[in-house]
């Protein structure tokens, strides 16, 4: 008889064990077994699997847990740890937090040695919890690489016991992960991995959708068999596919906080209860003089190969996503090709003296001394849309109006060298005068160069939503307030015209309707801002002010309305090869695929994270006090259950930890 058979005699299977290996097997078949999980179809003379069915996406009958007491000072932290999301921040914080830690990181050793560890690390001595006149003691319960992942843990309620094991004691049970942009976790793993640029397309191959296949399989496969080869990107984690993201949104939505890295602080917030200064992020970055990773025509492969990844992470992002702001002063333009390469958005501060010599001379005083007062020009006053224009009138005309009035005319423009003047047929003088002052060479741009220029002047100005590709935009005069939402947000494509007014409002509405001389639609941009934006918003978006010399660079594709806060904003937008950064085109024309007939938001984000109400953990002066290469000494951390797990202990947290029994 085989190994497999003497555990378990409905999985047939003729080869034999290896030397050795029969209690290993023993324990993992055991464990398996009690999961729930059936591995059918094996073939019995070839000893080979066929097919995997794990029930999914199916009521389950759990047992009532005990009712946790409102205040418990003591309880679990169990943290789900997808690599490259920022985890190891949340694990120093949780370190310096609770008493006692416990990593399971099997990698590739038997996982099944670690499973008496996690029993006896779930119980609480009554002495201990005692100890403390306010009862505080915390443990935290990490799972990272090597050990199954949810959807295995999942079967016959796995996690549901250890939860009832730490609540049965009066203690509360804490149930946290964080996700990630897969673009930035997909750029932080090659980094972080060491990955050759050779093997990369078969990287991002292995790798796709790989943060909700940690969340579900880890690095198993079927069989609870664990491997993953870190240069290549390879793990024995199935495919995803739409049963299997079903079933981890259905555990995922028990958590009581599922946060993103790219909102860290408001995640470590609310897992602690309190608010904390972060350690440190532990972001991979280029700026050590190594090529970056990724081409357009990359981005775009990730971004199709990764449906379930943003899926996923849109499902539980903030409403209101954090903005990326850099300073002029320190802006470079490798940083910039990099934001293009990711299509990520970026507000540049004061980097107008960077980009003009003249950019002083982009003032409503500037304007009204030099332009010609009878010049005509078309400006776009009745309708919201920036594109057409409905009053003949001129300039000065224009900027003394009670109401809105838009001057938006685009040229082309090109230069050889950095000294060459810049060619255009423009044939306002005001605006190349305005134009020539533009550095050849920037941050943002270098020579030679060529493009697509527009420089604005507004009165009570702003835009409706609307999409295109990337554009620079740098504000010189007012302020305005932008709202932006990534594409690879939306549940559907009606989700994207409908919050873009496009039945209604659409450029190409308002466009025909002029054409065939119909009044067009008068719905301004201080309406949408009133009407839609001070309510809450469903759909994740930044919003932001950009203020006088601030320089805004608009990815590709990306829904954008903005309103002036200020009477008039005069500004210069660019678009075309002048905000590429030397790379190719991204073209995202047909690119974006929708999954409508997946779960979308999570029904209840309500903008913010589901957090750890009525438990604030305690803290220590563990990282503020002792430097960086002693924070976690060597005695304080033990390798147990035969190398699958790590246990580590808190002794700078509790003054009366001297008095832990024997």
């Amino acid at each position: 008889m085989n190994c497999f058979t003497s555990i378990t005699k409905s999985i047939p299977l003729s080869q034999p064990c290896p030397a050795g290996e029969t209690s290993k097997w023993a324990k993992i078949l055991s464990f398996a077994a009690s999961m729930g999980l059936f591995l059918t179809g094996m073939n019995a003379e070839q000893g080979e699997y066929s097919s995997f069915e794990l029930n999914i996406h199916e009521s389950r009958t759990v047992d009532s847990l005990p009712p946790v007491p409102k205040n418990a000072g003591c309880g679990l932290i169990f943290f789900y740890h997808v690599n490259k999301v920022g985890g190891r921040t949340v694990q120093e914080h949780l370190r310096e937090s609770t008493h006692e830690y416990l990593q399971l990181f099997p990698n590739e050793r038997d996982w099944s040695q670690a499973l008496h560890e996690i029993e006896s690390f779930l119980k609480f001595d009554d002495a201990i919890v005692n100890i403390a006149g306010d009862g505080s003691w915390w443990k935290t319960l990490e799972i990272h690489h090597g050990f199954p992942g949810l959807l295995f843990l999942q079967q016959d309620n796995r996690t549901s016991d250890w939860e009832k094991t730490v609540t049965s004691q009066g203690c509360a049970f804490k149930k946290v992960t964080l996700l990630r942009n897969p673009i930035e976790r997909l750029v932080s793993n090659i980094k972080w991995n060491n990955v050759q640029q050779d093997i990369l397309p078969m990287y991002i191959r292995e790798t796709s959708n790989w943060m909700t296949r940690h969340l579900a399989f880890n690095t198993c496969n079927e069989k609870l068999i664990c491997r993953w080869k870190r240069r290549t990107g390879f793990s024995n984690s199935p495919h995803m596919l739409d049963k299997h993201f079903l079933s981890l949104i259905d555990v995922l939505d028990t958590f009581d906080v599922v946060g993103v890295m790219e909102d860290l602080q408001s995640f470590v917030d609310d897992v602690l209860g309190r608010p904390v200064s972060l350690i440190s992020t532990h972001q991979q970055s280029y700026s050590d003089g190594r090529p970056y990773p990724l081409t357009a025509s990359m981005y775009r492969d990730v971004v199709k190969k990764n449906l379930y990844d943003f899926r996923l992470y849109w499902r539980y992002a903030p409403s209101v996503m954090p903005l990326a702001i850099e300073r002029g002063e320190t802006m470079t333009y490798e940083k910039m090709r990099q934001y293009y390469i990711r299509n990520k958005p970026v507000l540049v501060k004061n980097a107008a003296p960077f980009l003009f010599k003249n950019h002083e001379d982009f003032s409503s005083e500037y304007v009204r001394k030099n332009v010609d007062p009878s010049m005509k020009i078309l400006a776009s006053h009745e309708t919201g849309r920036l594109l057409i224009g409905d009053l003949d009138t001129t300039l000065p005309k224009c900027m003394d109006m009670p109401d809105r009035c838009v001057y938006f005319k685009k040229s082309k423009f090109s230069y050889t060298d950095l000294n060459d003047e810049i060619i255009t047929k423009d044939d306002d003088p005001l605006r190349t005068t305005l134009l020539s002052g533009l550095n050849r060479s920037s941050f943002a741009w270098k020579s030679p160069n060529r493009g697509i220029y527009n420089i604005y002047v507004s009165t009570h100005g702003g835009a409706l939503p609307h999409h295109h590709p990337q554009r620079f935009n740098l504000l010189m005069e007012g302020r305005k307030r932008w709202i932006i939402v990534d594409p690879t947000t939306y549940a559907n494509s009606s989700q994207l015209r409908n919050f873009e007014l496009e039945d209604n409002t659409g450029v190409s509405v308002n466009r025909k309707r002029i054409r065939q001389n119909v009044t067009v639609n008068t719905y301004k941009p201080q309406d949408w801002f009133q009407d839609v934006i001070s309510k809450w918003v469903e759909i994740p978006h930044y919003d932001f002010v950009q203020e006088a010399g601030d320089l805004f660079f608009l990815p590709d594709k990306f829904t954008h309305g903005t309103v002036d806060l200020t009477r008039h904003t005069i500004g210069v937008i660019f678009k075309g090869e002048m905000t590429q950064a030397d790379t190719e085109e991204l073209s995202f024309k047909h690119l974006f695929k929708y999954n409508d007939h997946l779960p979308w938001r999570h029904q209840n984000n309500t903008g913010d994270s589901m957090k750890l109400k009525n438990h604030q953990l305690p803290s220590s002066p563990l990282l503020n006090t002792i430097p960086a290469t002693q924070k976690f000494e060597k005695h304080l951390v033990r390798k147990v259950a035969g190398g699958t797990a790590k246990y580590f202990s808190n002794r700078n947290l509790d003054y009366k930890y001297s008095q832990k029994p024997n």
